[in-house]
């Protein structure tokens, strides 16, 4: 699997860093987050770019993760652990249902996120695999996801956009749960493709490519004003039934800052 939509956000990262340092030279700060925030100072691979003499970075690129490791970086946080089994192992990152969690509706499964502030691109080039049968799609709706949600409503809210299995079919599928209902698109696909979501404002795109296309075939937007800045924002994995037949297969996830809408496609 490649990885080149990594190296696309950390370019894209450069682009905002110098929008940054612009923003901080004129006093405008426009951008809306923190420019001494983010970085890992110990990260000999974080997205540092010099511009007119200025290092700058976008604080997001220090949240990257290649999965190189034999487990989950410490800056991940679990909600719901026991519905869904994690591992890290060549690169890869592995998600299992362990249970029929699933995020429809009131329900809500496992996921693994970081908490983000404001606006944010992430992007993950992930597929799917059934046990039983790798290349057959199972009855069960059975899908690996970017979700982001909000973490202290009472009921949920959150978007979502998957790939896996959808009523026999493999399938994309964005999801855009407000107040406990849920809506969605269901499209025949593979069984792979990058995913995104990238918010800005109260727009949330949902976004999924073939891996080796650099065009964006789903393009879905919710708007949701309701959704507060900070989001928990990762990962799962979830099927509505047993059996629960599916690994989801994550190679890779970037975080970017995205400051206009044209950001969101860029590949």
């Amino acid at each position: 699997m490649g990885r080149g939509f990594v190296h696309n956000t950390k370019v894209l990262g450069r682009w905002i860093s110098y929008a940054l340092a612009l923003a901080v030279m004129s006093g405008c700060g426009r951008l809306g987050f923190d420019r001494d925030a983010g970085a890992r100072s110990d990260d000999a691979s974080r997205d540092d770019a010099p511009v007119d003499g200025l290092l700058v970075v976008d604080p997001l690129s220090a949240l990257d993760d290649g999965f190189e490791g034999n487990g989950l970086e410490p800056d991940w946080s679990k909600l719901n652990p026991n519905d869904i089994a994690v591992g890290v192992e060549g690169g890869v990152l592995t998600i299992t249902p362990a249970t029929t969690g699933y995020w429809f509706n009131g329900d809500q499964g496992g996921l693994i996120y970081k908490q983000l502030t404001s606006d944010f691109m992430v992007t993950a080039d992930i597929s799917v695999e059934n046990f039983a049968s790798p290349g057959t799609p199972t009855a069960s709706n059975c899908l690996g996801l970017i979700l982001a949600r909000n973490p202290i409503s009472a009921l949920q809210n959150n978007v979502w956009i998957g790939v896996g299995s959808v009523s026999d079919q493999w399938s994309v599928e964005p999801k855009n749960t407000l107040n406990g209902v849920s809506e969605y698109a269901r499209s025949d696909w593979s069984q792979r493709a990058i995913l995104r979501i990238c918010r800005i404002g109260a727009s949330f795109r949902m976004l999924a490519r073939e891996p080796a296309s650099s065009t964006w075939i789903k393009n879905t937007e919710y708007v949701r004003p309701d959704l507060p800045g900070e989001l928990q924002v990762g990962l799962s994995a979830a099927c509505t039934n047993a059996p629960l037949d599916l690994v989801a297969r994550v190679e890779a996830v970037a975080f970017a800052t995205p400051t206009v809408a044209a950001d969101c496609l860029v590949p």
